[in-house]
Order: C-alpha cells, then structure tokens, then sequence
C-alpha cells in the first residue's frame, strides 16, 4: 500500500485528508496501483465569528470493509468494522459522495444547515435493495436557542431522497452501517430522514443549569411514512428522558428514566411494499408496525474507598426497561442489577481488586439475528436508547424498524479484576439459560493485558 496525509490550518480554516492505494502482490496477478483498492477523502472548515462550516469529499473503495484493503485489524469485522468501536476511519467503505454543514449564532440564536449526497464507489457492489448506481440525498436546516440557566430550544426540518424521491430514511450501504449516512436515533437533530420536530433540553453541566448535575431531554418529531400507499408524514414519535449525578456523603448515586412513545396511525395494514424496495423489482406486501410504549429506569451506586484495611469500595446497580406494542400480547422486557466490591490497596497499594456478581433476563426479545444470543450492545444504564441489551428498538435505529420476538433468556455469574503494576487480569464465569427450551450451558473468559507507552 502508498498513502499520504495531510493536516493544514491557516487562521480559522482547516484543510486535512487522506488518500491510500492498498493491493496484493503474491496472490493476484498483475495487481499494481494501476489497478488498487483506492480511498481518499478530504476535509475543510471554517471556525470564525460564530461560524462554523465542515465540509467534504470522499471516495472509499468497498475493498476496505472489515480491514481488508485497509489492512488494519482496529477495522475487522469482529470490531464491527470501519464504523466499529476500535475504527478511527471518518467515512464508511463503498461511498463516493460529498457533504457539508454549516451553523451559525448569533445572541441568543443559532441558526444550522447540512447537506449530505452519495452512491456507492462501484454499483455491482451496491448498498441495500440494488441501490448502487442511484444517488441518496439528505438536508435539513434547524433553528434554535443557545442554552439559557442549562436550557436550549431546537426547531429543525430534515428531507431524504433517493434520485429526488422523498424516502423515510437514507440506507447508507450494505458494506457498513455507516453513521454519518444513516438517521441516528440519538441524534437530536435527526438528521438523515425526512422529518419534523421541535427539541428541548437542560444542560446540568452549565455554570448557571437550573438544576446542577441534571440532564434533561425532550423530542417530539413526525416522520416521513414512504410505504406506497401512504407517503405522508405519519409517524409521531416523543422520547423524554432524564439523569442525575449526585453525591451524599461518600454514597455517589446515578439514577435515570426513560420513556419513548411511537405511534401509528395506520398501525397493523397490510400494504405493497414500500417504494424504494419496489422500484428495484422487489414484490410483496408488508405490514405497518404496531405502535409502542417503553418505559425504562434504573440506578447505579458506589461508594468512595473507605480509610481502613485494603480501602474497600462497594458499587452496584439495577435497571429494567418494558416495551408494550398495542394489539399484542406480553411486554418485551428486560431486567439487570449488579453488585461488588473492590479493594482500592489489594496487598500493595498499587495493587486493587474486584469480585462481583451480575444477573439479567429479557424475555420476547428480538433476536437481531444473532440466535438466542443475549445482546450486542451495552445500554443498560444509558437513557438515550430504549433497550438494556437486545431488541426491539436499538440504539440507533429508526423507531419504525422495532418488532417484538419471541427470545428468552436469562444469564448470571459471578466475575473478578486485578490491577497492578500495568497489568490486568480478569475471569468471569457466567450460566446461560434459554427460557423458552431450558436449554443451558456455561461459559468461563479469562484475560490478561497490559499497557506499553513510549
């Protein structure tokens, strides 16, 4: 591979980029830079007077999905690829596309703007539902208030398309989930669907918050439904949730609450399909989602060291969430709790160890398709996503994709850390049990890992 970079500011303006030329050399004939996976792409802004502009270009051949061309393993599959939780890459594999967003305040007025436009690198790769060769588009402008004693006022419109057509959502590409692409559903501005809504928020972080150490989040919004009989701005959806960080004594206690409501109108019909799967000659009917509730809570407490023997310290937590689809049976639910102990001066005191114990069960979960697994993603003391760890309704996906399932399970063990002299050794021995065959089985992890810094 032969790459160059660069990283340039001059005044309030910054230009940075990259660009690699990655191919094989033993197992593919005559394989050069004539004919590489090629990536670039570049990056401009603007910071001057309360105005802010990013813009860019990129171009990444589909080759560097899950590290391939790339040849980086931070970029593997088992990372959860270039958009993974190791991956530094700022755009996803099989994009050629362009995008830009601007704001700008001024007293008490924050006025914002973006633009984002692709298709994907070569077609016979293609994103989702043979979508290579047409373009996907998103815009959206917002106005809003800077934050007043912690709070702050968002108004903002969102349009996707697809060759000009009004869709509910872009797809990004089926190479990777690429955020920058796809409608975030943490994002308060929605951004990357064709919407509407207003936004309030308290900062408890402000030097003049209303409430210290109390965060606060509020947003209605109605989205775009692009099914071929409807094609109206149907789906109402309000999420309200809040956290508190709080100390008393040597107690330090993080509780939060959650409650999201999707509704639909036209919930439960059976029609064509919707258009962005159709004009690629995909039949068939679907059905429009059930509306839903999820109520979710929870809290997470520790205590400081104690000035005795060892310096014990004692954390723990719990936190459950419930999602109720309308014209269906059960909730899907979920329940976790914690408990444990460290000792801060284990034998030495820059030594500390940890012992605790933890306990979930979900039932009628979505399987994510993942088998009876448990989950894929960490969000059990998090407010901002509806589930602990499994479906329906992941973090980041649109409130229209949720779906109730039939996966049962539940999961305990007990787990321990040592810390000391650079070093960490952890083991963890857990029992699985799948409720809805009371099949069971154990599995036990042990791992060793240290930190060298030059």
């Amino acid at each position: 591979a032969a790459s160059i970079d660069a990283d340039l500011k001059f005044g309030p303006a910054t230009l940075k980029g990259a660009y690699v030329a990655s191919y094989q050399t033993l197992l593919v004939p005559n394989s050069n830079l004539d004919n590489a996976d090629k990536a670039g792409y570049v990056q401009f802004g603007v910071d001057y007077m309360g105005l802010k502009v990013d813009a860019n270009y990129r171009y990444i051949d589909p080759a560097f999905e899950d590290g391939y061309a790339g040849m980086s393993s931070n970029d593997a599959g088992f990372y959860g690829g270039t958009n993974g939780y190791q991956s530094s890459a700022p755009f996803g594999p099989n994009e050629n596309g362009y995008g830009a967003e601007a704001s700008y305040g001024f007293g008490p007025v924050k006025l914002g703007a973006y633009v984002n436009s692709f298709k994907a690198a070569k077609d016979n790769y293609g994103p989702s539902y043979g979508l290579g060769a047409r373009r996907q588009t998103a815009w959206g402008v917002n106005i809003g208030s800077t934050a007043m004693r912690g709070l702050s006022l968002t108004g903002f419109y969102n349009n996707a398309a697809l060759d000009g057509n009004r869709i509910s959502e872009l797809f990004g590409n089926d190479t990777a989930e690429n955020g920058y692409d796809q409608l975030d559903f943490t994002d308060p501005l929605l951004k990357n669907s064709s919407n509407f809504g207003v936004s309030l928020a308290h900062d408890g972080k402000a030097a003049d918050a209303l409430v210290k150490n109390l965060a606060i989040n509020a947003i209605y919004a109605r989205f775009y439904d692009d099914n071929a009989n409807v094609q109206e701005y149907k789906y109402d959806d309000f999420r309200v949730w809040a956290s508190y960080t709080g100390k008393f004594g040597p107690v330090n206690v993080t509780p939060f609450g959650r409650f999201h409501s999707f509704r639909n109108p036209v919930a439960g019909q059976v029609i064509p399909q919707d258009k962005y799967t159709s004009v690629v000659g995909y039949e068939g009917l679907t059905n429009e989602i059930n509306s839903y509730t999820t109520v979710k809570g929870g809290v997470q407490i520790s205590t400081d060291p104690l000035d005795i023997v060892t310096k014990p310290s004692l954390f723990g937590g719990v936190s459950a969430r419930s999602t109720k689809f309308d014209q269906q049976g059960d909730a899907t639910t979920e329940t976790f709790a914690n408990v444990g102990v460290t000792l801060n001066e284990f034998l030495f005191p820059s030594n500390k160890l940890s012992v605790g114990y933890s306990y979930y069960e979900g039932k009628n979960l979505g399987d994510g398709g993942y088998g009876d697994g448990v989950g894929v993603g960490n969000n059990a003391f998090s407010a901002t996503a509806d589930r602990l760890y499994r479906g329906p309704q992941s973090a980041g996906i649109a409130p229209w994709s949720a779906a109730q399932g039939n996966t049962n399970v539940k999961l305990n063990g007990v787990y321990g850390q040592w810390e000391g002299w650079g070093l960490k050794a952890a083991y963890g021995v857990f029992d699985y049990t799948n409720l809805n065959t009371n099949a069971k089985s154990t599995a036990q992890a042990f791992k060793v890992s240290t930190k060298i810094v030059f």
